[in-house]
């Protein structure tokens, strides 16, 4: 006995594939929103960081904290973050430990990106 088939035109069936990956997709959201160590970064701070804003500035604010708040927790005073959020200063490896494990972030996070050099083309 031959296998049943259903034949259906190409549009319907494309459709069906579209629909199918719409689920597909919904369910690995549904997973990830589950997963007790997914992190997310909202949209704001995002932007920030892309505008070029200086990290510190962004997750301190982002957490709610003043530069005082953060120099009481971390032992670094609010001049020495006001100079390391406008560029003025770097922050050692020690003073950038403990402003990540105050923000609840990591180093890497906290550490502005240098923009690329322009390559020019001949």
């Amino acid at each position: 006995m031959a296998s049943p088939f259903v034949l259906l035109p190409i549009a319907e069936w494309r459709l069906l594939m579209e629909q199918l990956e719409d689920l597909e997709d919904a369910l690995d959201i549904e997973k990830s929103a589950r997963d007790p160590d997914r992190r997310t970064i909202p949209a704001a701070v995002v932007d920030r960081l892309l505008d070029d804003e200086h990290p510190l500035e962004v997750w301190r604010e982002h957490r709610g904290l003043s530069r005082a708040d953060l120099a009481t927790v971390t032992g670094l005073t609010p001049g020495h973050i006001g100079h390391l959020e406008t560029g003025r200063r770097h922050g050692t490896p020690d003073a950038l430990r403990r402003f990540a494990t105050a923000l609840d972030v990591t180093v890497d996070d906290l550490v502005p990106i240098e923009p690329a050099e322009t390559i020019v083309g001949e």
